[in-house]
């Protein structure tokens, strides 16, 4: 048996570096609407987190303790969501820019 050369018969293609570049910008974008938009969802939570906060104490003023509890078990949760963004934002090492606004 003959020794191994690099070369072979079998067909086969090269993108150009046109196409490969083109994909490489595309995908670009893309990470950066993901970063973008997550930052955004975690910002909205932030929101909605500390709403729910004022209302569970409000509902625990007014003796309404198990509206108080389902309230804040539902800013747990939030919270929880937030984590799973942030481990999101990681993973694609999402940077913290200046805000934009997505179109699409």
């Amino acid at each position: 048996m003959g020794s191994y050369t690099g070369k072979t018969n079998m067909p086969h293609t090269h993108q150009d570096s046109g196409e490969s570049n083109s994909a490489d910008a595309e995908a670009m974008q893309d990470v950066e609407k993901f970063c973008v938009l997550l930052e955004h969802w975690i910002e909205h939570n932030a929101a909605h987190g500390a709403e729910f906060e004022k209302w569970a104490r409000r509902a625990r003023d007014a003796d309404l303790e198990a509206v108080s509890r389902d309230i804040s078990a539902a800013a747990d949760g939030l919270r929880e969501i937030t984590g799973r963004l942030r481990d999101a934002m990681a993973h694609l090492k999402c940077g913290r820019k200046e805000k934009k606004h997505v179109s699409e």
